[in-house]
């Protein structure tokens, strides 16, 4: 393993205590912070001698575009590539759609063009079918289907986390994710039958979860509900 340099480790976590291979953290989405933090937190394990899988709630049809992005050359042709097949996979956008965001995949790219080994993994389910539709087939979700969506969607990225860890045993995959999705309780406000991301994980593998606290502040986030025609969610 080539020593990582050129990239800034965080300083909140000792990662030579962890010995679990799949790391959570929860975000609220849209801040700058949190992208900034995973990052360091990447830098902290390469550091550490471990190789790393950075698993971002994009859906799977963007896989391709973010590899390929990670191994150019970062220019502005670049970027615009994978840019334009995001923007045209989503139909709305909030705190996953950041530059915060977009740059963190750019610290994967600096650090796999530096011969580090680490990778990215698009870990949501494939979300952006469009059919013609009308005003009224395209209204809000109603709670029933937005149940059964959720429920899909935590599944799907619960497997793609078990997936990377089971192909690739060396490597930590360390996953951002809303954090919602990342509890491990069972039930929401909302749903005593919600089962997160987290609670999914953590009964199939020891999984390490890094909660975050927050004093306030500015984030990026969108709450209304999705329609039809839209992906439950999008990111980048």
């Amino acid at each position: 393993t080539i020593p990582a340099s050129g990239c800034k480790p965080q300083t909140q976590i000792d990662v030579s205590k962890n010995a679990q291979q799949i790391v959570l953290i929860g975000e609220v989405y849209g801040t700058k912070e949190l992208p900034e933090h995973v990052s360091g937190l990447v830098c902290s394990l390469l550091k550490d001698g471990r190789l790393v899988i950075l698993a971002v709630e994009r859906i799977a049809e963007e896989q391709e575009h973010l590899q390929r992005y990670i191994e150019s050359e970062g220019t502005a042709a670049d970027r615009s590539a994978v840019l334009g097949v995001h923007m045209r996979a989503s139909r709305w956008q909030d705190g996953r759609s950041s530059e915060a965001m977009f740059a963190l995949v750019e610290d994967i790219r600096k650090l796999r063009k530096s011969e580090q080994r680490v990778g990215i993994l698009a870990m949501q389910k494939l979300g952006n079918l469009k059919v013609p539709m009308t005003k009224v087939e395209s209204a809000p979700l109603s709670f029933a289907d937005q149940r059964i969506h959720s429920v899909i969607n935590n599944r799907t990225m619960a497997d793609s986390l078990m997936a990377a860890s089971v192909l690739y045993r060396k490597y930590t995959v360390v996953a951002l994710a809303g954090y919602k999705h990342t509890s491990t309780r069972k039930g929401s406000s909302r749903d005593a039958e919600y089962l997160p991301l987290g609670h999914l994980i953590s009964a199939m593998e020891p999984t390490f979860i890094i909660g975050v606290r927050h004093g306030g502040g500015e984030s990026w986030g969108r709450f209304e509900l999705p329609r039809l025609s839209d992906p439950l969610h999008s990111i980048l």
